[in-house]
């Protein structure tokens, strides 16, 4: 593992609280660890085991006898990662080595790793296994989300950019550990990921960078209020902080890390960190943080939404209960399942001074403009009752739904 100790302090009962190079921490019980016998006699006495202490150079604890704990050990016992032998991480590098770098020729690669004892073999339940996969799609959903418009939560219809990015989205070959598998995050076209310039990188390297940037930010956010603003624009929503809860199922002692593989292809700036680690000890703060984000439900500033969907966008004020209201804006989203049903589809318009997704009800003549307009990137027009249903928008007896020529 090769995880070195950089901080520990005694606690009571035997207990230490340590701190690793990597961010994990959490707390160990000598008492379950080692026999108080041999060198290990004198921490009988209480005294004598508040004298711990780190050794920079062995980057474990260490007694004034010299006593000393291998950090693979400490390190598996707050995390439930499984002591690997320098053998078998050699091997594992030889074997997967080749197929991630294949990826990384065109893709970022996310690796995600959950690790508790019960899963020393490398093998989980089929529910479990599910629940992983389930969560970790809406973990990557939401940082997709976030990439477009950070919000405290998102409901209702999801960004176009956000669905067709997830379409394209992987999941690579499981490998040796816990439970590992890769999420492969492709960027655009194989051939045109080395023309990006780093200032305007793809749209799929903005959502893996914020993805990281929140799960980085997790861990230091409090559930204050001025936190909870700065928590938002960091990427982290109540989505992610649910989607994160839910990964754990009902182990409690479930931890995760993260691991960013960069395309070798596209530069990644140096402010992003590359692994993070959500030891178990956290996830009832995740949870807590995601029902405050929920409740609040916060909206970044008009200034910060993406121009692509609000730009030009004119305002109308309108209530919530049915009234017939003019809108106008960028159809983002298309459903229809043909025949005599009813089309739907999303439109980003201003309402009340806030860009806000509304679900328009259409016949098919009326569909085949929206498809159109959806296609070309521009502005329709229509009239209907606006009325708030299950946490949506929805515009009904629509009229007048055309093309706006500007």
């Amino acid at each position: 593992m090769l995880q070195d100790v950089v901080s520990a302090k005694p606690l009571d009962d035997y207990k230490l609280y340590l701190q690793f190079e990597n961010g994990v921490d959490g707390i160990v019980n000598l008492k379950e660890l080692i026999e108080f016998t041999g060198v290990f006699e004198p921490l009988r006495e209480y005294s004598y085991f508040r004298q711990v202490e780190v050794n920079p150079e062995l980057g474990t604890v260490q007694w004034p006898n010299e006593a000393d704990l291998d950090p693979d050990v400490l390190y598996s016992a707050i995390t439930g990662l499984p002591i690997i032998s320098n053998g078998e991480i050699e091997l594992f590098n030889e074997r997967s080595s080749n197929i991630i770098n294949a990826y990384r020729e065109w893709a970022d690669i996310i690796q995600v790793r959950t690790f508790h004892p019960e899963l020393s073999n490398g093998s989980l339940s089929l529910i479990d296994g599910i629940n992983i996969l389930e969560s970790a799609r809406k973990i990557v959903e939401a940082a997709a989300l976030s990439a477009i418009e950070p919000r405290a939560y998102y409901q209702g219809p999801r960004f176009y950019q956000a669905r067709e990015y997830l379409e394209k989205v992987r999941i690579g070959q499981t490998e040796q550990g816990s439970y590992i598998f890769n999420i492969i995050s492709p960027l655009n076209s194989k051939e045109n990921i080395s023309n990006y310039p780093l200032q305007s990188e793809p749209y799929e390297r903005r959502v893996v960078k914020t993805l990281f940037r929140a799960l980085s930010s997790l861990r230091a956010t409090s559930e204050r209020e001025e936190d909870l603003t700065n928590a938002v624009e960091q990427g982290i929503s109540g989505n992610l902080c649910n989607a994160l809860a839910a990964m754990s199922g009902n182990k409690d002692r479930l931890s995760f890390s993260f691991r960013l593989l960069d395309s070798l292809k596209l530069e990644l700036s140096n402010d992003i960190s590359k692994e993070i680690v959500l030891p178990s000890q956290i996830l009832p703060k995740i949870r807590q943080l995601g029902k405050k984000l929920r409740e609040r439900k916060l909206v970044i500033n008009e200034h910060r939404r993406p121009k692509s969907v609000v730009e030009g966008v004119r305002t109308q004020s309108v209530r919530l209960e049915p009234t017939r209201t003019q809108i106008e804006g960028l159809v983002v989203r298309l459903e229809w399942s043909g025949g005599d049903q009813k089309a739907k589809v999303t439109i980003v318009a201003t309402i009340e001074d806030e860009a806000k997704e509304v679900i328009v009800e259409l016949d098919k003549n009326a569909y085949l403009v929206a498809f159109q307009a959806n296609l070309d990137q521009v502005y329709i027009t229509c009239s209907g009752l606006l009325v708030l249903e299950e946490d949506s928008l929805v515009l009904k007896e629509t009229r007048g739904f055309r093309i706006q020529h500007k």
